[in-house]
């Protein structure tokens, strides 16, 4: 390729060459005039363009499935691999996920990468390599081919070294993991954190009295405001009956009032739940509307 600029003032002009440059050979040529009319030009050495830039492996963590978890409600994410020369014939790399075993379990889900895997474990976190006196675990994938057939040239980048189970324990309030990378010989490693916040669930907070109408006559009945609370998020409310049907043709809620309401075509009792949920999940309570036969 050409670079081509005419400078009538003699200023300097600066170029920035790009990666599509890196190992092709680069001359300059300055073309002038001289005091005579002539056209005079004076060539540079040629020199093979080389890149400074670190050569660097780099493990990510992905972007959970949920970003905030508590005790029952777990999570997947996953450990990806890239190198920024493209290279997939190196001698492999380790990658050590650091976490906190009295907030979360961390596991794989199937097995991991397999092109160079030699070790695939939680071991104990003594050493404290990620700076994070919290977390006392680590997943370890260890990644060796001495042949210089790593990931290999099959592959296509960035690659999955491991899908990851995330799950909470009961204590769980919110945790960070970090990803740190162990590079091949002639390279440098970079990891990722992943910070998973706490969601509270939904609370019932009082029993709800058994109900009595008539039969034939108007019935309604609202829920007290505060019946539910959830600390961080606002719930949505629902009802049915007490096996997860729809409410008879009769009655209706809304969950806007928290209100009940209809008239009863019969007598006899409707057991019913009312549920309050949030991102994550919900909780119940039973409900008792006792219908009596009026004569006529």
């Amino acid at each position: 390729s050409k670079l081509t600029s005419t400078d009538a003032s003699d200023n300097n002009t600066t170029y920035t060459l790009t990666s599509a440059e890196v190992g092709k050979q680069v001359r300059g040529v300055v073309s002038y005039l001289d005091g005579y009319g002539t056209q005079e030009s004076v060539p540079s050495t040629g020199a093979v363009l080389t890149s400074s830039a670190p050569k660097t492996q780099s493990l990510t963590l992905a972007t959970p499935s949920k970003p905030a978890l508590r005790s029952g409600v777990s999570a997947t994410s996953s450990i990806a691999y890239n190198v920024s020369t493209g290279e997939k014939s190196l001698t492999g790399i380790g990658a050590s996920l650091f976490f906190d075993s009295t907030q979360l379990t961390v596991g794989t889900a199937g097995d991991p990468f397999q092109t160079g895997l030699i070790g695939s474990s939680i071991i104990a976190d003594t050493k404290n390599e990620d700076g994070d006196a919290k977390t006392d675990k680590i997943l370890s994938l260890s990644y060796a081919d001495f042949t210089g057939n790593f990931p290999g040239t099959g592959t296509t980048l960035p690659l999955t070294l491991a899908n990851l189970n995330l799950v909470p324990t009961t204590t769980y309030s919110g945790t960070t993991l970090h990803l740190k990378g162990t590079p091949a010989v002639g390279y440098t490693a970079t990891g990722a954190d992943l910070t998973l916040g706490y969601n509270a669930a939904p609370v019932v907070n009082a029993n709800l009295p058994t109900l009595t109408t008539n039969r034939d006559r108007p019935f309604t009945y609202t829920l007290r405001s505060d019946l539910f609370t959830d600390a961080d998020s606002t719930l949505t409310l629902s009802a049915t009956t007490s096996t997860g049907s729809t409410l008879p043709s009769w009655l209706s809620f809304n969950p806007t009032t928290r209100t009940f309401s209809g008239t009863p075509t019969s007598g006899g009792t409707v057991n019913l739940n009312v549920t309050a949920a949030d991102e994550l999940g919900s909780v119940s309570t039973p409900l008792t509307l006792k219908v009596r036969e009026v004569q006529s």
